[in-house]
């Protein structure tokens, strides 16, 4: 600084009483300190649309204060740490639980949403997330996620309305039997594969049977795919083959030159993952409508019938096709004897009154006549 010249330089001081100092805040001890159990998902692979159930899981109160009712909230999450951002499947209340007390929860079944893509994710539950039971200052024991496989593509909420199975037999010495073979879908359907007078399971054989679909009404009620037989007469399957409303949804070729159900190994079941893991199950669609199924335009109604193969299963007789009262076709081709047995003709229907699918009121089929006709296969198509 050069000579002769001064600066005021100036400090201000502002002096506070020392009771007047805030001290910083004690927090207040927690009340109650929830915690949940480790969860079990079954099962751990899912399709989307598909159900889970979240098995028996446990809330304890490890505080020394009653907690108040809350809430559960169960998350689909890309990784083991639930937060808002993460996908809410389910909620439910957790009552109130004395210190440290336990309650038992669920099981709860959870449907996994149809748009959610295929990949690794976790589901997981949260309890008292908004803090509605009390002062809980421990937050990190109050959820719980184990890891879920969904497999995108189709989703289990498609309808079925028919199912069918195709098996072939091997082209081996002593590769088909005489006994009775079985398959099922769940614990309620069961059939027996059969054809009347056919010999179903010979050699090199290659069959397609339609299945009881009892408790099956859409893709999420198959549980399995079990095909089983009954006494010695062994049966070496190639091929396995499931069709759903007429489209092939899995297919598995048995390694060469077959697998044997015989003895100890007298059946053949494919799991519930892994129908649903097949590249055919997740590209099936089901037929798409326009608006609600009943407003469907009918353009074009054909009947396929199918005579049985047996002894005077056909018939001279005129047979007619009705789906409504004033809606009549007599099934007749010009040059063909159209009722023989075992044939398998497909008609065109008149449309008198018959403009959408709501329109039907049945499908009847009759003729006069004592000249019995014995049917093994009827099947009505909207065809454009």
């Amino acid at each position: 600084m050069p000579l002769g010249l001064s600066r005021a330089v100036g400090i201000t001081l502002c002096l506070v009483a020392s009771s007047a100092i805030p001290s910083a805040a004690t927090p207040a001890p927690p009340t109650i300190d929830l915690q949940v159990s480790p969860i079990l998902i079954v099962p751990s692979t899912v399709a989307v649309g598909g159900l889970v159930t979240i098995s028996n899981w446990t809330v304890t109160n490890a505080g020394p204060q009653v907690s108040t009712n809350c809430r559960w909230i169960a998350y689909l999450s890309t990784d083991q740490f639930l937060d808002n951002s993460d996908r809410r499947v389910a909620s439910g209340i957790v009552p109130s639980i004395q210190p440290q007390q336990s309650i038992s929860q669920g099981p709860r079944t959870v449907q996994i949403p149809a748009n959610v893509p295929g990949g690794l994710f976790f589901l997981g539950l949260s309890i008292d997330k908004a803090g509605e039971a009390g002062q809980d200052t421990n937050q990190g024991n109050n959820s719980s996620a184990q890891q879920l496989t969904i497999i995108g593509g189709t989703s289990d909420a498609e309808p079925v309305w028919r199912v069918q199975l195709r098996i072939a037999v091997g082209d081996v010495p002593s590769a088909g039997t005489d006994d009775d073979v079985y398959a099922r879908l769940n614990s309620a359907s069961q059939t027996l594969l059969d054809v009347d007078d056919h010999d179903d399971f010979k050699r090199n054989s290659d069959s397609t049977y339609d299945l009881d679909p009892t408790d099956i009404h859409s893709l999420r009620d198959f549980q399995e795919l079990s095909i089983w037989k009954t006494q010695q007469n062994g049966l070496c399957v190639r091929l396995v083959e499931l069709r759903v409303n007429g489209q092939v949804v899995f297919r598995k070729d048995l390694p060469n030159p077959c697998t044997w159900l015989d003895g100890a190994s007298s059946s053949l079941t494919i799991a519930y993952a892994d129908l649903r893991r097949h590249a055919a199950w997740q590209s099936y669609s089901g037929p798409a409508f326009l608006g609600s199924p009943e407003s469907e335009r009918v353009w074009r109604a054909q009947a396929r019938l199918t005579v049985c193969d047996r002894a005077s299963a056909g018939t001279d007789d005129s047979v007619s096709v009705s789906m409504k009262a004033g809606n009549h076709t007599l099934l007749d081709f010009d040059g063909f004897n159209d009722f023989r047995r075992n044939a398998d003709f497909t008609y065109d229907l008149s449309l008198q009154d018959i403009r959408a699918l709501s329109d039907i009121e049945r499908l009847q089929v009759s003729k006069p006549g004592s000249d019995g006709l014995c049917l093994r296969l009827i099947e009505l198509k909207n065809t454009v």
